[in-house]
Parts: structure tokens; C-alpha cells; sequence
């Protein structure tokens, strides 16, 4: 059966921002196809039938196919602390997508967070 997995309510994603005000930055994400941990040499190693996602309006993007821009922020003061999972919902933020042909396992996935210094446009 194929399901939805979302992450508990204790996610911290922090950015501190000490570039200044109306300073803008981006945070964008991306992870790896979820491979299994037990075996011992790369050729054996099982991939997870299900990927990781980010949901935000509606909208799933799938964060093995490309990165998404998946918070944008406009400084306030000289020092921000910003918690970005602070404004992810029931049905927004980093979500798990399992297939039903997904075998039970120990898998890992390596997620790449990327902070941007651009305005938005």
C-alpha cells in the first residue's frame, strides 16, 4: 500500500541571518534516492521505492528530480534567527512518498540544503 509519511512536529530547519536588513536569501533543498544500508558493496545495494518531497501550496516537488527554492526571506533587522519548518503545516514541508512496491529495509537518503544570497525576484 502506498502512504504518506510526514515528520513529526520537532523539525528544526535554522537559518541565522546577521547579513542586515532588507537583505533577501533563499533556502533550497534536495535529496538522494533512499539506498539500502545492509549490504556491503555498492553494486548490492537496494533502492527504496518511494522518494522524498516537498509540498507547499498544492504542489509536490520531488526533491530526487532537481532542488526547489523552498523559502525566501527579506531581513527585518541586523540578526534573524529564522526556523523555516516554523511555517510548514499538516500539508506543507518535507514529506516521504512510499510506494506499494516499497520493500521493508534500513535505507538512507542524503539531503543537501543550499542557502542562497539572491533577492527574489
Amino acid at each position: 500500500m502506498a502512504m504518506t509519511l510526514r515528520p513529526d512536529a520537532n523539525w528544526y530547519v535554522t537559518v541565522n541571518d546577521t547579513k542586515g536588513k532588507v537583505d533577501h536569501w533563499t533556502l533550497a533543498v534536495s535529496a538522494t534516492p533512499f539506498i539500502s544500508k545492509v549490504k556491503q558493496y555498492p553494486a548490492d545495494k537496494q533502492r527504496l521505492s518511494a522518494y522524498l518531497a516537498y509540498q507547499i501550496n498544492g504542489n509536490l516537488l520531488n526533491l530526487q528530480q532537481a532542488s526547489a527554492d523552498i523559502y525566501h526571506h527579506e531581513a527585518a533587522s541586523d540578526w534573524d534567527v529564522v526556523n523555516v519548518a516554523d511555517s510548514w503545516g499538516k500539508d506543507q514541508g518535507l514529506l516521504l512518498k512510499v510506494q506499494s512496491d516499497a520493500l521493508q529495509g534500513a535505507y538512507y537518503s542524503r539531503i543537501t540544503w543550499t542557502l542562497k544570497d539572491v533577492p527574489v525576484v
